[in-house]
């Protein structure tokens, strides 16, 4: 950001500074307000994988069920794929942790096979209508990336088959693929740089 120093240079200041910051926090507004269920399984090394879970969403259509824990079908997650069936598998490194309508959940184990796979909790609360469900935290699993089909696959529906719940926002898992930076935490890096420019200028001064 290039600065002009005049006699009036500590309201110009303050005025970019206001407007980089307003921009910061409309970028993190929006990037939040797009709720979603998101995994990353990326390769660990030593034929390990690193699942990592993020955000949020809302239980829109489906009635009232009984679920111990997130659980997906194969055949309603645009393409994701295990390529080998694996069954109860328990994770290492566990920070994982979940939410659904203010019940917290602890992992019990991954169940893994070619049709679904659960992310399994020790508890089975009441899923239903308008609940928000939330999952964060990660986990390696003593299973290598080869055994996936790659790439970015969505969906809306939670569950399994006869026991499906539709989501608001849906799901996001992306095997394989390299983080990419979202806009609010660009923003916040620029005015974080700005500022380190500015304190320069300023000894300088």
């Amino acid at each position: 950001m290039k600065y002009t120093f005049t006699k009036n240079k500590g309201f110009k200041m303050k005025c970019s500074f206001t407007k980089l910051l307003a921009f910061a926090t409309i970028l993190a507004v929006s990037s939040t307000a797009n709720a979603t269920l998101v995994l990353d399984i990326t390769d660990a090394g030593g034929s390990q994988t690193l699942w990592t879970f993020s955000g949020s969403d809302t239980i829109d259509s489906g009635g009232t069920t009984s679920r111990n824990g997130f659980w997906f079908d194969e055949n309603n997650t645009s393409g994701f794929d295990s390529l080998a069936s694996f069954g109860a598998i328990t994770p290492t490194s566990n920070t994982f942790s979940g939410d659904v309508a203010g019940n917290s959940l602890s992992l019990h184990d991954l169940y893994l096979d070619t049709n679904r796979f659960g992310v399994r909790t020790s508890t089975s609360p009441g899923w239903d209508n308008g609940d928000l469900i939330s999952w964060s935290g990660s986990f390696m699993l003593n299973v290598s990336l080869s055994n996936f089909s790659t790439g970015t696959f969505t969906g809306n529906t939670i569950g399994t088959s006869g026991d499906f719940q539709v989501m608001r926002e849906g799901f996001e898992f992306r095997v394989g693929q390299v983080a990419v930076p979202e806009p609010a935490s660009l923003a916040l890096l620029a005015l974080g740089l700005a500022g380190i420019g500015f304190s320069r200028k300023k000894k300088a001064a």
